[in-house]
């Protein structure tokens, strides 16, 4: 507590007391001794700027460290005596390590690397076919009377105003590629180049078609979406196949057996 100053209030306390008393056992747990280095390096790693008085506040952190040393025993003597939460913990361990791992060498690699994913569709791009397709925008909106005017100002070649218009309004529309099954709003509308204004479920939509593309081969853009969750499998398998060849599974056969014959009985 002598050890307590100013600058522990502020999170910066830096003291160090006598290194002959560092050693020094402050008090045990199941005959572990604990240390005064103990309680300075938790201190160090938990102050933080807070109005109590510096020997209050030194006095309130060991009294955490001693919880946070019995919490620990605790848990200790848990795992050693209970083998379903021992077994649980590595449950969680194992599957939080898969997840980083799996980020790491899979999911990580196939989002980012667009080198990897354009060499992929090239090398696959007859998997990657569709039907007929329309590049269009769709617009949406509760109100007839907003869609009519946004007729108005693409029948005027006004792009200008029509996107001033979107904007303020804040009308909801998409831009892309669509096969005609793709938006259940597009089997209502005419499936040709020009404007088609349809209703569904009380929204009414314009349905701006500027072209009819025949079936083929999606480009890169279009395809994306799949060729990156494809990619992602085909790094995933490489991955595993060249573990498996690095660490090959073993079975003790007589081990096998033993353990057959007694799950059998």
């Amino acid at each position: 507590m002598a050890l307590a100053d100013s600058t522990l209030t502020k999170g910066s306390w830096k003291s160090k007391p006598d290194a002959k008393l560092e050693n020094a056992t402050l008090f045990t747990l199941q005959e572990k001794p604990y240390t005064l280095k103990g309680v300075i390096d938790y201190v160090r790693k938990n102050q933080h700027s807070n109005p109590m008085a510096p020997a209050k506040y030194l006095d309130q952190l060991y009294n955490n460290y001693v919880d946070a040393s019995m919490q620990e025993v605790l848990e200790q003597n848990l795992i050693q005596h209970n083998p379903e939460y021992r077994m649980l913990l590595k449950e969680y361990y194992e599957g939080i390590l898969l997840f980083e791992i799996m980020e790491k060498e899979v999911w990580n690699k196939a989002s980012e690397d667009s080198t990897g994913q354009r060499k992929y569709y090239e090398t696959n791009m007859k998997k990657y076919t569709a039907g007929e397709r329309a590049k269009a925008v769709i617009y949406s909106s509760p109100s007839s009377d907003v869609i009519q005017q946004l007729n108005h100002f693409i029948e005027r070649r006004d792009t200008v105003k029509l996107q001033e218009y979107v904007a303020t309004q804040k009308i909801k529309h998409e831009t892309g590629t669509f096969e005609k099954n793709d938006k259940p709003i597009l089997n209502k509308a005419d499936w040709s180049k020009g404007i088609h204004i349809a209703e569904s479920n009380g929204v009414s939509y314009l349905i701006w078609i500027k072209d009819i593309l025949s079936p083929g081969i999606k480009s890169f853009e279009e395809a994306r979406s799949s060729v990156i969750s494809d990619y992602q499998n085909f790094i995933e398998k490489s991955w595993l196949e060249a573990l498996k060849n690095k660490y090959p599974v073993k079975i003790n056969e007589k081990g096998k057996r033993y353990i057959s014959a007694h799950l059998q009985k």
